[in-house]
């Protein structure tokens, strides 16, 4: 609960200011308190509100479930779904967004893009690896496999 705190009190103070600030006067291209991300990477701004907006509302929605009857969340498995759903999206959406506003040279770029794919693949291996188990039990679990006498049809 502590940390889906946290994720929401940053995510909220990094949407007010945005990387790279705000114009402090009136330009040809821009007018007072426009983002200057926005005139020299439109891109990486809109990515960067998005993933931040991401973030942000699945770190409230974590706070929701776990007020809302957050004792009893183990055995309701819908919700401790949601909230492993939410969780990952927050994480998702923290990691696209440091990524989108903190680049600013082109290698910078390539090195966290990297870093955000190593961060995601561990987050699918991780999962992967974690229902494994569960798809594969019958490689994984010695104790099961049949005798030169049995059948071969196996049931895990």
């Amino acid at each position: 609960m502590l940390l889906a705190i946290f994720a929401v009190s940053i995510t909220y103070v990094a949407g007010l200011n945005t990387p790279g600030g705000f114009w402090d006067s009136t330009g040809e291209s821009h007018h007072l308190g426009d983002a200057i991300l926005k005139d020299h990477h439109n891109i990486r701004l809109t990515v960067f509100l998005f993933c931040n907006t991401m973030a942000f509302v699945a770190s409230l929605f974590i706070t929701m479930l776990l007020i809302i009857d957050g004792k009893n969340l183990h055995k309701k498995k819908a919700r401790s779904r949601m909230l492993y759903g939410c969780i990952v999206a927050a994480l998702v959406g923290l990691v696209g967004a440091y990524a989108a506003g903190s680049c600013r040279e082109t290698d910078t770029t390539v090195y966290v893009l990297s870093l955000v794919g190593a961060v995601l693949a561990y987050i699918l291996l991780h999962r992967f690896c974690s229902s494994a188990p569960k798809l594969f039990c019958c490689c994984f679990s010695p104790a099961q496999q049949p005798d030169e006498n049995e059948d071969t049809d196996m049931q895990c």
